[in-house]
């Protein structure tokens, strides 16, 4: 399976990776750690991102699709 992984870290700062051969069944949870995303951002695993499937608030247990786009968010901060 293709899966795509989108992570804005800072303000005009996006980090995009494809992952090409994730296989059947692979979670969110798991795609996340297979990028190495989870070493490289330790903060996405704290309850102040939100993980998601094409803009929907998705749990780390779910399973991809073949050319899901998983996105990392953070919360929006208005001054």
């Amino acid at each position: 399976m293709k899966i795509t992984l989108v992570y804005a870290s800072a303000p005009r700062l996006v980090h995009e990776t494809t992952l090409d051969a994730a296989p059947d069944g692979c979670t969110l949870g798991q795609a996340l750690s297979a990028a190495g995303w989870l070493a490289r951002f330790p903060e996405i695993q704290r309850d102040t991102l939100t993980v998601g499937v094409w803009g929907r608030q998705a749990e780390w247990e779910r399973v991809l699709c073949d050319g899901d786009r998983v996105e990392v968010v953070r919360g929006l901060r208005v001054d």
